[in-house]
């Protein structure tokens, strides 16, 4: 789809060298007129100059149009996860997460997919995913408190899964902090529910 734009600005490039050539020699004195020579030194360089400055342009586009894709894909996510969660997932999955170059999309992604996966009854064996938002919003703490607590509460969740109580009851622990702090009501119900049942299991 790049190509298909990009192929008229370097034919344009190539193909304007008589109209610069032209008007330079209707607007600058005679004794400018050798840069106007599209044989010159001069006029290369500016050939040059000009099709750099569209490639790099054009990357530039291409990792901004990509990186819009992905936020409005997640947002998406984020809106329909709690009514239809099989939806979130789809949308999430539907990411190529190497195409993710900021670190806080990354974050978001890393979040909302363990959150998905949850809500799917998907029971995450590995906390390498969460951990990336954890450490993330960690690095930041007012940067997002909600995501943060989101983060911190399912890595608790996975470690539950994977009979790490410690860590768990850790990482809970430090949700139900934040989720008072927030005045999240309805999450620090949830976090200390699963507190609770760590504990009267004699897990922790």
């Amino acid at each position: 789809r790049i190509e298909k734009y990009t192929r008229p600005f370097f034919s344009k490039i190539f193909g304007c060298r008589n109209i610069i050539s032209y008007l330079c020699k209707i607007t600058v004195p005679q004794s400018s007129l050798a840069f106007c020579n599209p044989n010159s030194s001069s006029m290369k360089k500016l050939k040059f100059i000009i099709i750099v400055f569209i490639t790099l342009s054009v990357i530039f586009l291409k990792f901004n149009y990509a990186d819009n894709v992905i936020s409005k894909n997640i947002t998406t996510a984020v809106k329909v996860m709690d009514e239809r969660p099989e939806v979130a997932l789809k949308t999430l999955d539907s990411i190529n997460p190497a195409e993710i170059k900021s670190e806080y999309q990354f974050a978001r992604y890393a979040l909302y997919l363990t959150q998905a996966k949850h809500k799917n009854y998907i029971n995450e064996a590995s906390d390498s995913l969460i951990n990336i938002a954890v450490n993330f919003y960690d690095s930041s703490p007012a940067l997002n408190p909600y995501d943060r607590m989101l983060a911190h509460y399912y890595a608790g969740v996975i470690c539950t899964n994977t009979r790490k109580y410690s860590d768990a009851i850790t990482n809970l622990i430090e949700a139900e902090h934040i989720a008072e702090s927030q005045n999240q009501q309805l999450w620090l119900g949830h976090i200390q529910a699963k507190i609770a049942k760590i504990y009267g299991q004699g897990f922790a």
